[in-house]
């Protein structure tokens, strides 16, 4: 079962009886003796594959061959953090199955390990790890298991959920702003322009990450560059902004409260609740077994969050994360009460926009879309240009070329070949086709000029993935072609009249203005300054 159009699969099924007990944990993997860290819902360890031969978790990158500069080889990776979850909730992989991005921990892949000896050795070094003082969501869910065990449902819940996920190995946030003291105001705002990505991104996938803190944005070092590469991780508390919630007093797992939870427990709970939590989410989880509906998750909690992260860069070097964890505190008091660092007051737009975001009420707060628009009139925000053709950056352009070509080539050759022909590691690739497209795409952003055939070939691939069944509406089609779309203008130009570019186009105005009067008699849309008449599909 495919559960991720990007990048995870589930590999296995329980095993039938008189079967034998396979574990692939313990199979193909050697754990680290101690995790990377412990959460309410599990542990996450740094792993090595040890086997690969026919194996179902092989992961493939295309890499440069170093002996041979310019050819594109497949690599398999070897290095993995793998997330333990015991008696596992499907909500992080339901989540994770829905979002690939550059600026996201990736996962993998996902499977439920058998019922075996050696499975039940895993879980008792979960417990021991897991620390019950972890202040990720403990309240939340301190009765999950058990809640678990009493639902009644037709699905089996796994003993031990398996997330196969990339390796970020150059720490947290939290730790870099420790270990880095001297870093400077234009590497501390490059890190928030690659934070707000994957929050653009996550709006755009109408998905809230519920859990944005210090610890939850990882680093991964580049290998070509060296540069940090920003990853968000931990969806444990991923919510979709189209879920109410909802809670009752039918549940068998809690006792009926006698009377409706108080205003002042409701105060209490939103007072002291934990750091970067947005306070209508800590009112939501007071309430939450009282039997009253309340209202269902938006992204607004997730800008709330990120305020308060954008506060942690820009406070002064030198900060010690007890200092840091004060600011945060102190603003996160009520809206006529918080306090924010002097410092700040040399950068009133910036402290303007912050003060914004981390509102009381959810209708002051901006939006990711409209941080990123701010930011992006910021010198200090702008990030190497998607848009732009730097010698310095790559120092031999037309090998960079050759090796964007060399994978669109075998991109291309992965989706016609047929499933009886495709070879054992071409069909692994073609298992994770639309993770080796969004590396394309990517640096086809980077590297690739509009009008060079190599962009209307990569647009083309991203079109026929779409048509095949992943649609405007998951989020991901849509991003990119507004990106694919940000570099046109930027390279040409609004007025460009390309066929591809006006194609990228008209996809965009098709998904985002139709539905509005946004067109004049012979169909020509304003806004996007496009004839949506030449959009194949439109009538």
């Amino acid at each position: 079962m495919d559960v991720q159009p990007s990048t995870s699969s589930a590999l296995v099924s329980p095993s039938k009886e008189g079967s034998p007990c396979v574990s692939i944990l313990s199979t193909h993997f050697r754990l680290d003796e101690s995790p990377l860290g412990c959460g309410a819902f599990g542990c996450v360890f740094k792993a090595e594959q040890i086997e690969f031969e026919n194996s179902p978790v092989n992961i493939f990158h295309l890499i440069e061959n170093k002996e041979e500069p310019g050819r594109i080889h497949l690599s398999l990776e070897s290095t993995f953090a793998l997330k333990l979850i015991p008696e596992g909730s499907l909500s992080e992989v339901t989540a994770m199955s829905r979002v690939c991005h550059p600026n996201i921990v990736a996962c993998y892949n996902v499977w439920a390990e058998n019922n075996c000896e050696k499975t039940e050795k895993f879980l008792q070094l979960i417990r021991v790890k897991m620390n019950p003082l972890n202040d990720s969501c403990v309240n939340v869910m301190s009765s999950y298991s058990q809640e678990l065990r009493d639902r009644t449902t037709m699905y089996r819940i796994p003993l031990l959920l398996v997330l196969q996920m990339e390796y970020c190995d150059a720490g947290t946030l939290g730790e870099w702003l420790i270990s880095q003291p001297q870093a400077t105001r234009k590497e501390r705002c490059q890190i928030f322009s690659q934070i707000i990505e994957a929050f653009v991104y996550l709006q755009l996938k109408g998905l809230v990450h519920g859990d944005l803190k210090l610890d939850n944005v990882l680093f991964k070092k580049c290998t070509h560059t060296g540069t940090l590469l920003v990853k968000l991780g931990d969806f444990g508390l991923t919510l979709s902004e189209s879920l109410k919630l909802v809670a009752t007093q039918g549940n068998p797992s809690h006792e009926l409260r006698p009377e409706p939870i108080s205003k002042e427990e409701i105060i209490a709970a939103i007072n002291n609740r934990r750091l970067f939590l947005p306070p209508e989410r800590a009112r939501l989880e007071a309430i939450k077994n009282s039997g009253e509906i309340v209202i269902g998750a938006t992204h607004k909690m997730d800008v709330y969050s990120l305020g308060l992260v954008w506060l942690c860069l820009l406070s002064p070097p030198n900060t010690t994360i007890a200092v840091y964890f004060r600011i945060v505190r102190s603003a996160m008091l009520p809206t006529d009460e918080r306090k924010l660092p002097n410092s700040l007051e040399s950068n009133l737009e910036e402290l303007h926009l912050i003060q914004k975001m981390i509102d009381w009420d959810t209708a002051v707060r901006p939006s990711a879309t409209e941080v990123k628009e701010f930011i992006q009139t910021r010198e200090d925000y702008r990030q190497q240009p998607e848009h732009s053709m730097d010698i310095d950056v790559v120092a031999d352009f037309s090998q960079k070329r050759d090796e964007i070509e060399q994978s669109l080539q075998l991109y291309e050759n992965v989706c016609e070949c047929g499933d009886e022909d495709r070879p054992p590691i071409l069909a692994d690739v073609f298992r994770k086709k639309y993770q080796i497209l969004l590396e394309i795409i990517v640096n086809v952003l980077r590297y690739i000029h509009p009008l060079d055939e190599l962009f209307t070939r990569a647009t083309e691939c991203f079109d026929r993935f779409d048509n095949e069944g992943y649609t405007f509406e998951s989020g991901d089609v849509l991003y990119w072609f507004g990106k694919l779309v940000q570099k046109c203008d930027s390279c040409l130009g609004p007025d460009a009249e390309s066929a591809p570019i006006l194609k990228v186009r008209g996809e965009i105005c098709k998904n985002q203005c139709c539905s509005v009067v946004n067109f004049s008699a012979d169909n020509f849309c304003h806004k996007c300054n496009v004839n949506i008449r030449n959009v194949e599909g439109y009538y």
